[in-house]
C-alpha cells in the first residue's frame, strides 16, 4: 500500500477500540498523527487526526529509509569452534544457506579486507518467487570489514541484481557472546534492501542460525 495522508474527524473513525497510536503533529494546529495498523483509531472526542499509512517498499527505497533485522540463538559450542565455521571455506558452504537453498562459494578470502562471492541456489525448481540474480539463484558479493576471532565478524554485502529494490550495501554483524551452556550468536543486518521482505528475511536468518547450530554441535 502506498503511504497516504488523510484528515479524518471523529465520526469517520467512530467504532475504534483500545488506545490510540497517535502523537501530536509538528506545527500544532490541534492535529495528531496516527499510523495505520489495520484498524480504526479512536481519537479524542471532536478532534481531527492526520492518518498516515505505513510506506511500501518502493517509497522506503525512494526516501532512503533503511531497515535493520536481527536474530539470535544460543548454540552449544565454544566461540572458537563457531569462529572457525566462518573462516573455513568448506564449513561456511555447509551451513550458511537458509533452508531450501544450497551455497556454492566461488571466491573466499577470510581476512580483514578480503572478499568473497557466494551463489545461493534454490533447491525447488518449481518455486514461484524468483531469485535476486536469476530465476533460481541469489549471488552475494561480500567483504570482511571486521574479523575478531571469538568475538565478532562484520561483512559488507551486495546482492548482484538488475532490480534496484535489491541495491545498496547491507552490513551484517555476527556477535559471539559466551553464555551458560554455550555461545549466544547474534546477527544484526543493517540497511536491508527494500526488496527483501522482512518476514522472509527473519525466517532466513533463523534458518541460518539453526543450520550453524546443527553444523557445530554435531561436529
Amino acid at each position: 500500500m502506498a503511504a497516504s495522508r488523510m484528515l479524518l474527524s471523529r465520526p469517520a473513525l467512530a467504532g475504534g477500540t483500545g488506545s490510540s497510536p497517535c502523537v501530536p503533529a509538528q506545527g500544532g494546529m490541534g492535529l495528531r498523527v496516527c499510523r495505520a495498523a489495520g484498524g480504526a483509531f479512536p481519537p479524542h472526542s471532536g478532534e481531527t487526526v492526520l492518518l498516515v499509512s505505513a510506506p511500501d517498499r518502493e517509497e522506503r527505497r525512494m526516501s532512503g529509509a533503511t531497515r535493520t533485522d536481527t536474530a539470535s540463538r544460543t548454540i552449544r559450542a565454544s566461540r572458537g569452534v563457531i569462529s572457525h565455521a566462518f573462516v573455513d571455506r568448506a564449513s561456511l558452504a555447509g551451513w550458511l544457506a537458509p533452508k531450501g537453498m544450497t551455497a556454492r562459494i566461488e571466491r573466499f578470502e577470510p581476512r580483514l579486507g578480503g572478499s568473497y562471492r557466494i551463489v545461493l541456489t534454490h533447491n525447488d525448481p518449481g518455486r514461484t518467487t524468483p531469485g535476486k540474480a536469476s530465476a533460481h539463484s541469489d549471488i552475494v558479493e561480500g567483504r570482511f570489514v571486521a574479523l575478531v576471532p571469538g568475538e565478532h565478524i562484520v561483512w559488507e554485502v551486495d546482492f548482484v541484481s538488475d532490480d534496484p529494490a535489491f541495491a545498496g550495501t547491507m552490513t551484517m554483524t555476527w556477535r559471539l557472546a559466551e553464555v551458560r551452556g554455550g555461545t549466544e550468536v547474534t546477527i544484526r543486518c543493517e540497511n536491508v534492501p527494500a526488496g527483501i521482505r522482512k518476514e522472509d528475511h527473519d525466517a532466513g536468518l533463523r534458518s541460518t542460525l539453526e543450520n550453524l547450530a546443527k553444523f557445530v554441535e554435531t561436529a
